[in-house]
């Protein structure tokens, strides 16, 4: 306790040098844990909503993997489209694995209410109920008209409507006649050649439905019929993608390699290729916080040596007292090792709590970098996290605070006090 109670004084003869190698030190154990916990909440988050896109394999049109990802995730239209006959072909290579496919249009439409661009997916009306397991709706029901929409639980906060509401959207045509029942392949078929064009044309949308908070894009989407998106999209010949739900997840790799191999024009993405190609896109801005914080190390690191250097050196009669009073080298060593061992525990305490009162901010700040947020990506507090940290931060103290310390333990008590 003598060597800490020693070590504690001395510093605060030194406030303002104290204050500044603390600071460091707060600033260097501070971005690492930023940096180390929001990576781990990312990769967890991200596998999450790969789990709730309730299908093992989305069929798109062959392109840039970094595309296809933004057209599953994001909703970006894409002008390639699956040509109903590759559908109807998909769907009878595939027989029995699998269990459903879900046809799509993606589509981007102007809201005119809010003056805004909407993500809406088309859907066969019949289909919605089930297109993805975790869904449920808080308000109203799935759509029975092709007129009909079911908002995300975000976009309907944010426009403040619900069952029985109507929304307006800017299309592209109308159609001539109402779509008879069928399969898909008919249904595609009507459309195109009930469509007429007709560019600035608005059309009302009623809110049937509204969605159940999912924690993923699910929450800012609308859902709507599959004729609706293709009068927002225009006159296309087929989907935009196709969702396929297997009889045996496990299969999903191997089925898509199939896929792949028999029809050259798709590519079959799993929701591990989606996470591998996510997570090669931010790679870069990973790498990069990661080299922040070696260096931001280095430098905290450096200003504990100098700081401690700093202080042998004042004291150098002082140090050739105490061992002209009986104090052993090791008494020195150990007083000199406790400064930066103080040093660099309190300031890693002080930023871990730092980090953890401004997560909010650090999430906006970095989302403003990043090319994909995951939805529900939090910067929560891991124990685990700031212990390893922390312990970080001790080995730092003692690695910048062995060198002073043997220096400080090297003093002659004669010669230190001849100086």
């Amino acid at each position: 306790m003598g060597f800490v109670y020693l070590a504690l004084k001395n510093m605060l003869r030194h406030r303002i040098r104290t204050g500044l190698t603390l600071l460091s030190i707060v600033v260097a154990t501070g971005v690492l844990f930023a940096v180390v916990s929001y990576d781990r909440s990312f990769s967890a988050a991200l596998e999450r909503e790969m789990q709730n896109t309730g299908v093992h394999l989305n069929v798109v049109p062959t392109g840039c993997p970094h595309e296809a990802a933004s057209l599953l995730l994001h909703g970006s239209a894409v002008p390639r489209v699956l040509k109903k006959e590759d559908l109807a072909a998909i769907e009878e290579f595939l027989g029995e694995r699998a269990e459903k496919v879900y046809p799509m249009l993606i589509a981007q439409a102007q809201n005119m209410s809010m003056e805004r661009l909407d993500v809406v997916y088309g859907l066969d009306r019949k289909n919605m109920p089930d297109f993805k397991p975790g869904w449920r709706l808080v308000q109203g029901e799935f759509p029975d008209s092709a007129q009909g929409v079911v908002l995300g639980f975000s976009k309907a906060q944010a426009s403040g409507l619900q069952p029985g509401d109507t929304i307006e959207y800017q299309v592209r045509g109308r159609l001539q006649e109402k779509i008879p029942p069928g399969d898909i392949q008919s249904k595609l078929g009507a459309l195109e050649r009930s469509f007429v064009p007709e560019p600035g044309f608005v059309l009302e949308f009623e809110v049937s439905g509204v969605l159940d908070k999912t924690g993923t894009q699910d929450d800012g989407a609308v859902f709507a019929s599959l004729a609706a998106a293709f009068l927002m999209l225009g006159p296309v010949e087929g989907v935009t993608a196709a969702g396929v739900r297997l009889q045996a997840p496990e299969q999903s790799r191997s089925t898509a390699r199939d896929l792949e191999s028999e029809f050259p024009g798709i590519q079959a993405i799993t929701p591990d290729n989606l996470l591998d190609t996510v997570t090669g896109v931010v790679h870069s801005a990973r790498v990069l916080s990661f080299s922040m914080v070696v260096l931001v190390v280095v430098v905290s690191a450096g200003g504990v040596m100098n700081s401690i250097l700093m202080t042998v050196f004042q004291r150098t009669r002082e140090i050739g007292v105490m061992r002209a009073l009986g104090a052993s080298r090791m008494d020195i060593f150990r007083m000199t090792l406790a400064e930066a061992l103080i040093l660099t525990i309190a300031g890693g305490f002080l930023g871990i709590l730092t980090v953890s009162a401004a997560a909010p901010l650090i999430e906006n700040f970095v989302g403003m970098f990043l090319p994909y947020i995951p939805q529900g990506l939090t910067l929560g507090f891991d124990p685990l996290v700031a212990l390893g940290c922390l312990a970080f931060a001790v080995v730092i103290g003692c690695l910048a605070g062995f060198y002073p310390a043997f220096k400080s333990s090297g003093i002659s008590p004669v010669e230190a006090m001849r100086n």
